[in-house]
């Protein structure tokens, strides 16, 4: 740890050097070498049990399932040589012994998936939620992790030789990850899971498919019971009362122009569109007055486009998707039950998850009124 005073000389330093520099960025530069030798920008801190703490880079922790290959993913997510998932559906669905390892069983009857078949559940979750996807994910190793961010931009001004600068703060601001219980769950008849050829592929989609509505009905929209029991749920992020939002006649690209608009006013750089499958058919049948239909303008094209039933009809999302980070527990719960009368197992996934913006203007939420 550096001491007070040896920062505070660097800093002297850097500002100096900055001021004689022809790099219009040089004077930026220093204040962000400020904040990263005093530990509190783009940082984040696990919180154990006993309260130790362990401080990371979040570029050195968190991961964008958009940019990796399922393996990648698995990998960085902490599964490295344990079973796969096609290796865990045949030892605990289909009762076959042909295994690498034993899978770690309770007294009522559930099993504790490693975490690789977590992180390919997680993966392909991905493929189909609006924020999984390309926000930077975090994988929890505890329960809580400390966030560092900038809640205004640096302001700068010239100044007369001799004269006192303009008074400017990074406005650094510590909030924490905490990780939701959330659940998602499936029944599968038995017939199936005997009969059905490639029953494992058909599990993988079940599971995945319930985890990326979970996450998205919860991540997206603050459950309306949020108010009843404080902490169980997480703020879902189109209910946050700072980021931006637009509201337009119809579902038209204009509406992701607007958007975009607004989040380039605050130096964002808009890279993903969310939009619910309702506003995507609008969009896709567009027509001009030939009858001929409208091809996608550039810069809707240029954007990461993500159909979710998460949004709600006359909703879309537009944002810089490193303005969001998720934080997801690496122990994946699953529970295992039969139901003797109908002759299902029903299939119980319990994730444990948070998800929090850390720069609310660049999100914009569109409404559409027609």
């Amino acid at each position: 740890m550096r001491s007070k005073d040896l920062i505070k000389k660097e800093f002297k330093k850097d500002i100096q050097e900055a001021m004689q520099s022809t790099d219009e960025d040089a004077m930026v530069n220093a204040f962000v070498s400020l904040a990263e030798k005093t530990g509190s920008f783009d940082r984040i801190e696990e919180l154990t049990p006993n309260q130790s703490m362990k401080v990371n880079s979040i570029k050195e922790v968190g991961i964008k399932a958009a940019k990796m290959s399922k393996s990648e993913f698995r990998k960085k997510f902490g599964g490295k040589n344990d079973v796969s998932f096609s290796e865990f559906a045949q030892k605990a669905f289909l009762g076959k012994d042909d295994i690498r390892q034993e899978l770690s069983k309770r007294t009522d009857g559930s099993v504790i998936a490693p975490i690789g078949v977590s992180s390919e559940i997680i993966y392909n979750a991905c493929q189909k939620s609006v924020l999984l996807n390309n926000c930077p994910i975090v994988p929890m190793d505890t329960g809580t992790v400390r966030i560092g961010r900038v809640n205004e931009d640096i302001e700068l001004d010239f100044k007369e030789r001799g004269l006192v600068g303009k008074d400017t703060s990074l406005g650094l601001e510590p909030i924490d990850l905490v990780a939701k219980t959330l659940y998602g769950y499936v029944e599968v008849a038995e017939e199936d899971i005997q009969d059905v050829y490639d029953i494992e592929n058909i599990l993988m989609k079940a599971f995945s498919d319930a985890v990326a509505q979970a996450l998205d009905n919860n991540f997206l929209y603050t459950n309306t019971k949020a108010t009843e029991k404080e902490g169980v749920y997480p703020n879902g992020i189109m209910d946050n009362t700072n980021i931006k939002k637009v509201t337009v006649n119809s579902a038209d690209y204009d509406m992701v122009a607007k958007a975009r608009l607004e989040i380039s006013k605050e130096n964002g750089e808009p890279d993903t569109v969310g939009i619910n499958p309702n506003e995507l058919y609008t969009l896709q049948t567009l027509k001009d007055t030939t009858g001929q239909y409208i091809q996608p303008p550039t810069f809707y094209s240029n954007l990461k486009q993500i159909e979710s039933n998460g949004l709600k009809v006359k909703n879309a999302l537009v944002m810089d998707s490193n303005a969001v980070v998720v934080g997801i527990r690496k122990q994946l719960d699953i529970k295992i039950m039969n139901n003797i009368t109908n002759g299902t197992i029903l299939m119980r996934v319990m994730v444990r998850a948070d998800v929090l913006p850390v720069r609310e203007k660049h999100i914009c939420k569109i409404e559409i009124t027609q």
